[in-house]
């Protein structure tokens, strides 16, 4: 089944790419691969960000705005459970 949503960025760390407050469409997907924008849990939060670098089932990922951007830098690599849905269209 394809679960597909609407999500709002919030935040300016995916800039130029994806701008606070720009709508974006999404779904789950059990693929992933480098250069996917992909949502995953974070805390109590879902960060949206670009996956660089994939080894087994965990992902390295970084935002397009580095200098304001919590990503694996900090976090270390994201593990696919933790990914809630993958970009598929910007509005």
């Amino acid at each position: 089944m394809l679960a597909i949503g609407i999500r709002r960025v919030i935040g300016n760390s995916m800039s130029p790419y994806l701008n606070d407050g720009r709508l974006i469409i999404v779904s789950r997907s059990k693929k992933y691969k480098v250069g996917d924008v992909v949502g995953f849990r974070f805390d109590s939060q879902i960060l949206i960000k670009r996956v660089s670098r994939v080894k087994d089932s965990s992902f390295y990922v970084l935002g397009d705005n580095s200098n304001n951007s919590l990503d694996s830098r900090k976090l270390g690599w994201i593990d696919s459970k933790n990914i809630t849905f993958k970009l598929r269209f910007r509005l």
